[in-house]
């Protein structure tokens, strides 16, 4: 697990800008988000997802393509006023 939270948090913070090396990938997951800009609630309810719902039942393929469709899903949502 730890492998598929690195690769997640690194592609994240490369595409921000940030050195995950102040981080660690088992304990600080939503400080990736956070220090990114993300609301700490945001950042908490992603990892809760990646972790939680796409831990172990998928490849790291699928639980990108999963965390991608959640996050597209969240976005609609978010832009019809659900």
């Amino acid at each position: 697990m730890q492998r598929c939270r690195r690769k997640l948090s690194g592609a994240y913070a490369r595409h921000k800008g940030l050195d995950l090396k102040k981080f660690d990938p088992e304990k600080a997951t939503n400080w990736v988000g956070i220090e990114a800009g993300m609301p700490s609630l945001v950042a908490w309810k992603v990892v809760e997802e990646n972790d939680m719902l796409f831990h172990s039942r998928f490849t790291p393929e699928e639980r990108y393509k999963g965390m991608l469709r959640w996050v597209e899903t969240e976005l609609q949502k978010a832009a019809q006023g659900l």
